[in-house]
C-alpha cells in the first residue's frame, strides 16, 4: 500500500478506517479484515484485535481470507466455531424455538450459519441442498430455487 511506502501510517490506518463504514461494504467482513492487518503492521495490536473481531461478526465467506487467520489477530478459539455447529444441530432448533424465536428466522439463521461452516470447513456442494430446504422453510421457494440452480 503506497502509504506504508512513503512512511505514512497514519493515513494508512484513515483510510483502513474509512472501508470499514457501514454504507461502503454493509454485512461484509473484509473491510475490517483490511483494516485489523493495517493496526497489526503500525503496531496496534489491541485495535487490531478488535477490528478483526468485527471481523468475526460478519459471514465468515466474506472475510476475503482464512477464517483461522482472523481468528487469530483476534485472538478468538473454536468456541465461535463450535457455537455454529450447535446451532445447526436440531438440538439447537429446538432450543431457539423453547426461546421463542419464529420458525422461519430459525430456519434462515441455519441457512446462514450452513454458510459460515462451508466457508471454513466444507465446500457449497456440500450444503446447497440444505440452505436451499432452509430458504423453503422460510417461506422463500425463489430464493430456495435460485440457490440450486445449475448452469
Amino acid at each position: 500500500m503506497r502509504h506504508f511506502e512513503q512512511q505514512d501510517h497514519v493515513s494508512a490506518m484513515v483510510t483502513g478506517e474509512f472501508y470499514t463504514k457501514k454504507d461502503l461494504f454493509p454485512g461484509f467482513g473484509r473491510p475490517f479484515v483490511f483494516y485489523a492487518k493495517i493496526l497489526q503492521k503500525v503496531g496496534r495490536t489491541s485495535e487490531a484485535k478488535d477490528a478483526a473481531r468485527m471481523a468475526l461478526k460478519s459471514p465468515w465467506w466474506t472475510l476475503g481470507c482464512l477464517y483461522q487467520e482472523v481468528a487469530e489477530v483476534a485472538q478468538w478459539d473454536d468456541e465461535q466455531i463450535e457455537y455454529v455447529k450447535e446451532k445447526v444441530t436440531e438440538e439447537g432448533r429446538q432450543e431457539d424455538l423453547k426461546n421463542g424465536k419464529a420458525p422461519a428466522q430459525i430456519a434462515l439463521d441455519e441457512a446462514a450459519f450452513l454458510l459460515d461452516l462451508a466457508s471454513i470447513e466444507g465446500t457449497w456442494d456440500d450444503v446447497v441442498e440444505r440452505i436451499s430446504e432452509c430458504y423453503r422453510e422460510a417461506g422463500l421457494d425463489d430464493i430456495a430455487n435460485f440457490v440450486l440452480y445449475k448452469d
